[in-house]
């Protein structure tokens, strides 16, 4: 129980530390919200900001951390479709 304690105590701090915190996303614009939302691949239309906030609140419970360039994505999906036994296809390729 102390353990856990002092882990929360030190991911508080840590998240504070940054500035990315509840108090600190309620400061920042909608557009400022969903910057850092859409910078970790997280969909948000239709959402009020308060609901942004939770969102960006959770990406930074889960340690999300920003998406890397689209050409650094694309060999990262490239990589992880390659087996011993070959490429697989990618998912938007194949057909019916």
């Amino acid at each position: 129980m102390l353990y856990e304690r002092v882990r929360e105590l030190g991911r508080v701090h840590q998240i504070e530390a940054f500035g990315l915190n509840r108090e600190n996303f309620r400061r920042k614009t909608v557009f400022g919200v969903q910057q850092f939302l859409s910078n970790r691949g997280i969909q948000y239309s239709n959402k009020r900001k308060e609901e942004l906030i939770e969102l960006c609140v959770n990406a930074q419970d889960l340690h999300m951390a920003q998406l890397e360039s689209d050409e650094a994505c694309e060999v990262a999906i490239e990589n992880k479709l390659r087996t011993s036994e070959g490429d697989l296809p990618k998912p938007g390729n194949l057909t019916q």
